[in-house]
């Protein structure tokens, strides 16, 4: 990827003026007039005066450089080195997974440009050893949450202890498979495991349940109503808990859990609180501290054709549309301090999604790249920090993921 944008390479405005330089060179003016200690007030004041004007006039017209946003490709030690950015805590820790020649998945993290494989350094449980691997989430204390499969295909919900080199095995009982989605700061967890539930019409069919884990406890299912099924994702420190649930006729709907204080959690249906006809299915992605949600919509206009766009609701103010009619479609992923991260373009759409992150509601797409397409801003922190992925080639030709990093410079 490239930077796009103003300013020079180097970081200097065509138009800047070190105004430290300007203001040293006025005061070595001062000191080269030997008698200036002892000019009378009015003349002193008038010697003063002029210096510090003429530091105004060279300084007022110096632009500040327009800081842009920089993409850096994620390294890897892999010859092939696919990646994925999938989280990224306030301390700088990125969580993701790298991918290796045979197109297997290996959870990894990257800290100040280092590369750390944690199925190598820290480990995945023992069955699913020799399998494939991912972060898809961290917290700001060295907690990672994924997933580990078989090279049968058992999957099971991992959590990472990188700064005590554990793991543990979170897979709740009596499921087929798991994934943790989320971590938040006191270490709860959210995320999905399947299990095999009978339909209305009397089918079996594997379906996702709703599944948060609180510290120190095993998996607990989230009460969906009437619904066959769910899944969640983000986990505020206060445990409430973004996702959806699953409607009457499969569609998914977007839904939050919120946790009393004996433990028990309630669902909010979020999905209604579109009130749009059009609109078929909807997610809610991440909640932050504040308990503000955000998340997306899609559906079919009047004419037939299909659109998404990303929103965000409090309790206060019910749903608010971020979407930009200039960009078109839209979807928000996560959310930190005054970002958001998400993308533009239609999901699934490989020749039209750009990564974009939304600065207090304001869209930003970051800049694009020729050999990428699908680009997702999947993440981004309280400082501005965004990781993401998009479709990359090689010199064959042949079509990987490129896991990157951006920041504003």
């Amino acid at each position: 990827m490239q930077e796009q944008g103003g300013g020079n390479r180097n970081g200097a405005h065509p138009r800047s003026v070190d105004r430290d330089l300007v203001l040293r060179h006025a005061l070595a003016f001062l000191h080269e007039k030997e008698d200036w200690m002892h000019l009378d007030r009015t003349k002193y004041v008038s010697l003063i005066t002029c210096v510090l004007l003429i530091f105004m006039l060279a300084t007022a017209s110096a632009a500040p450089r327009e800081k842009v946003w920089v993409v850096t490709p994620l390294p890897t030690d892999s010859d092939w080195h696919g990646s994925f950015g999938n989280d990224v805590n306030d301390s700088g820790y990125i969580g993701g997974g790298w991918i290796d020649e045979d197109g297997g998945y290996h959870a990894a993290y990257w800290y100040r440009g280092d590369y750390y494989d944690l199925a190598d350094e820290i480990g995945v449980p023992e069955d699913q050893e020799g399998g494939t691997s991912n972060v898809l989430s961290i917290n700001n204390h060295g907690l990672m949450g994924g997933m580990a499969m078989s090279a049968d295909g058992d999957q099971v919900a991992v959590l990472w202890d990188v700064k005590h080199d554990t793991f543990e095995d979170m897979h709740p009982e009596d499921t087929l498979s798991s994934v943790l989605w989320g971590v938040n700061a006191p270490g709860d967890a959210s995320g999905k495991a399947d299990e095999l539930r009978t339909l209305p019409w009397g089918e079996e069919r594997v379906l996702p349940q709703p599944y948060v884990w609180p510290k120190n406890d095993d998996g607990l299912a989230l009460p969906i109503g009437d619904s066959l099924g769910g899944r969640t994702s983000g986990i505020n420190a206060s445990g409430t808990v973004a996702g959806a649930y699953f409607s009457p006729i499969g569609w998914v709907q977007a839904a939050i859990w919120t946790r009393d204080s004996n433990g028990d959690y309630e669902m909010t249906d979020l999905h209604e609180e579109l009130d749009d006809d059009t609109i078929s299915a909807s997610e809610a992605f991440d909640v932050n501290e504040n308990g503000m949600v955000i998340g997306i919509a899609v559906g079919w206009d009047a004419d037939g054709v299909f659109f998404t766009y990303a929103w965000t609701w409090t309790e206060d103010d019910g749903i608010d549309i971020l979407d930009d009619d200039d960009v078109g479609a839209a979807i928000a992923w996560k959310t930190a301090g005054r970002y958001i991260a998400g993308s533009t373009g239609l999901l699934g759409n490989t020749a039209d999604s750009t990564a974009a992150v939304w600065v207090r509601g304001e869209l930003e797409l970051l800049p694009e790249n020729d050999d990428l397409t699908q680009s997702e801003c999947a993440s981004v922190n309280k400082s501005g920090l965004a990781v993401g992925y998009g479709f990359d080639k090689d010199d064959t030709g042949l079509v990987y993921h490129q896991g990157w990093y951006a920041e504003k410079e």
